[in-house]
């Protein structure tokens, strides 16, 4: 009999949702107008906090430094965006916009009218969306690596070049286990160590799924980043906002953080934080939770 091949990142996986769970979280899953959402969500009491990730991996992945620390003083709302995780659609929406509307239909399903909103790099354009779009929705919102409308086609091809890659698939989406090292360059400003089997067996389990919704999405994104956002005019977002940015971020570089604090004025903070890259979260874990529990905390 052949025995089946234990997979190291889906053993990692089942001890990250134990820690969620400890946190007071449940895996749960709802019907959109715009697809099926799978979130996890806190039992506590507080303000709904939600949480939405960036490209990459699931919410999971992305959030686990954050619940234990956040779930204390805030019930936590962390949903899969679509084509992540478990969370899909049959609609032909790809776009930010898209995924705002199904983040606004979870907090319909839960009853919840407003919430105080943390989001990274792409979740961060789903929240900024939502600021602009639907902005009854946002008490407060934390930006992590995201320069919201403060971006160009000419800020977006610096990028590219710093990066030495043509497309942004492939940097977001690694073809090989191998390029998930440079994805890692960039989320980290000093990047563990991970031996090639083990990168094979993340990229074989957290990579390859819902890939072709994956690359629309990005689609979408590219039109976002070369300034291809609606003509109609809007004003900023008037919700009290934090900027949390790596210093070292060579996506969305410290200067596009200043100047979206700029544009948004007196309701915007900037906190910097240093030897760190695109994912913050995960580098620093306590500098980033006491940014983020000090400004939601703020009267």
């Amino acid at each position: 009999m052949l025995r089946r091949r234990l997979s190291p990142t889906r053993l990692h996986e089942s001890l990250l949702k134990r820690r969620f769970r400890r946190s007071g979280l449940k895996e749960c899953l709802v019907e959109t107008p715009n697809g099926e959402l799978s979130y996890w969500l806190g039992d506590r009491d507080g303000p709904p906090l939600v949480l939405l990730h960036g490209f990459g991996a699931s919410a999971l992945w992305q959030w686990h430094p954050q619940v234990a620390a956040l779930a204390k003083k805030h019930r936590l709302i962390i949903p899969d965006l679509l084509f992540f995780g478990r969370s899909t659609t049959a609609t032909p929406g790809r776009s930010i916009t898209h995924q705002a509307e199904a983040v606004c239909a979870l907090l319909d399903d839960l009853s919840i009218d407003q919430a105080d909103f943390l989001g990274m790099s792409y979740g961060g354009f789903v929240t900024y969306t939502l600021a602009t779009k639907f902005p009854d929705r946002i008490r407060r919102m934390i930006l992590v690596g995201c320069p919201g409308d403060e971006i160009t086609k000419v800020d977006h091809h610096a990028s590219l070049e710093t990066l030495g890659v043509q497309h942004i698939t492939e940097l977001l989406l690694p073809e090989e286990p191998k390029d998930l090292r440079r994805l890692m360059a960039v989320a980290w400003h000093k990047p563990p160590w991970i031996p090639l089997p083990l990168l094979r067996d993340a990229h074989r389990v957290l990579m390859n799924q819902q890939l072709e919704g994956k690359r629309e999405l990005l689609l979408d994104l590219l039109d976002y980043l070369e300034g291809e956002r609606s003509q109609t005019p809007r004003h900023p977002p008037q919700a009290p906002t934090l900027l949390i940015w790596g210093e070292h971020d060579a996506i969305f570089p410290l200067s596009l953080a200043k100047r979206l604090q700029r544009k948004l004025g007196d309701l915007c903070q900037l906190e910097v934080l240093r030897n760190a890259a695109h994912a913050p979260n995960l580098e620093h874990k306590r500098r980033f939770n006491r940014a983020v529990l000090q400004f939601l905390g703020a009267p």
